[in-house]
């Protein structure tokens, strides 16, 4: 959800990279001064903090055995599986790496929220909330009380609320948000009322998975996103350099530029897919290669919530 546009994008990176990005408290400060007619206006200012990413190579390769070629009546098919693979390994590669960097609790967001299942306390760093699935709880209070607190500290209405997988469950079952939606024929409240009940344009249900396992271990299945936890942020829909925005998704683009042969670029541009033959075998592969790092750039454009739900929804 956090875009790299040509405003934000640095063709020229070679892996470590210093940007300079606005401070959002900096954009409330009135710069309009009275002056004579005539004279220079006052010079506006953005103050500007700088911070290092860093985007590295990643790829991966799929060899097609020309006996598997020899045995199918669209050869081609199988290079479209193979694509198909790897593009879809590449975007849990880059989900799993925006996780680790943005969707945890101790990923750097300013404001913090902890669930309780009873008697919260009001603490100014860690606040407390009740559970959403806890007798009392009154979700849609709480979440748009968040919202008008978000916009009265740093003048942007956060415009993304993420959801992980329990909550997501959890709230598409409330008895009061359900109760209060009921006329809309539906019986269950889906992604695009909670964002009207919300008060939030985009409400998304993390709900990816993927395989912890090592190699050769018993398979096990878990969520990217934690799904107990919550993410409410503001994500620029224009990104540039005097825009701030809860978190920007950096592509080293110009290594896109510098492969020969056979490519296209996959999953919004964040990843290259090529194709070849080795000339002296004879066997064809597929490779994918993506160099994106996703980076937190305005902490106070961000509230995350721990443990939202007591329960699983895969226990119920």
């Amino acid at each position: 959800f956090f875009q790299a546009e040509d405003g934000i994008r640095d063709t020229s990176v070679t892996g470590v990279q210093t940007c300079a990005l606005p401070i959002c408290g900096s954009l409330l400060t009135p710069e309009f001064r009275d002056h004579a007619y005539g004279d220079t206006p006052n010079q506006a200012h953005v103050k500007k903090g700088k911070g290092t990413y860093r985007v590295t190579h990643r790829s991966l390769e799929r060899v097609i055995d020309p006996e598997d070629m020899a045995s199918v009546r669209n050869p081609m098919q199988i290079e479209e599986d193979a694509a198909l693979y790897l593009a879809g390994q590449a975007r849990l590669d880059i989900d799993l790496r925006l996780v680790e960097h943005v969707m945890r609790r101790d990923a750097g967001w300013t404001f913090q929220y902890q669930g309780v299942a009873a008697n919260p306390s009001h603490t100014e760093d860690t606040p407390e909330f009740l559970q959403f699935d806890q007798p009392g709880a009154d979700v849609a209070q709480f979440i748009r009380a968040r919202v008008r607190r978000f916009k009265k500290a740093t003048n942007r209405k956060p415009n993304v609320l993420v959801l992980g997988s329990d909550v997501a469950a959890a709230l598409a079952f409330n008895e009061d948000i359900v109760d209060r939606v009921k006329y809309v024929m539906k019986g269950v409240a889906d992604l695009d009322l909670m964002a009207g009940f919300f008060d939030v344009p985009k409400v998304l249900d993390a709900t990816g998975v993927y395989n912890k396992a090592l190699e050769g271990q018993e398979e096990d299945f878990q969520y990217v996103v934690d799904p107990k936890s919550m993410l409410l942020t503001y994500a620029a829909p224009r990104p540039s350099r005097l825009n701030p925005s809860g978190g920007y998704t950096f592509v080293w683009n110009n290594l896109y530029t510098k492969f020969d042969g056979e490519q296209e670029q996959v999953e919004g541009g964040l990843g290259l897919i090529r194709r070849g033959r080795d000339s002296r075998s004879g066997v064809r592969w597929v490779q994918c290669h993506h160099a994106v790092d996703t980076k937190i750039t305005a902490p106070d454009l961000g509230m995350f919530f721990n443990d939202v739900v007591a329960a699983s929804a895969t226990d119920w």
